[in-house]
C-alpha cells in the first residue's frame, strides 16, 4: 500500500514539473489558440495539482 502512495505522489510531481515546464515555454513562445485537446490536457493538471493528501485519504474511505 505504500508503495501505491508513494507511486502516486511521483506521478503528481512529475506532472506538476510538466505545468511549471508548460506555463515557462508559454511565456517564451509567442501566444497561440488553444485547441480542445490543450483545454483537456490542462483540467488533467489542474485536478493532479488540487489532488492533496486529504483528499486522497478521503476518496480510499468512501471506496
Amino acid at each position: 500500500m505504500t508503495a501505491m502512495r508513494e507511486d502516486i505522489w511521483r506521478d503528481l510531481y512529475e506532472k506538476r514539473d510538466d505545468l511549471i515546464r508548460a506555463i515557462e515555454a508559454a511565456h517564451a513562445s509567442p501566444p497561440r489558440d488553444f485547441t480542445e485537446g490543450d483545454r483537456r490536457e490542462w483540467q488533467e493538471i489542474e485536478h493532479a495539482l488540487d489532488y492533496t493528501p486529504q483528499k486522497w485519504a478521503d476518496q480510499q474511505r468512501s471506496s
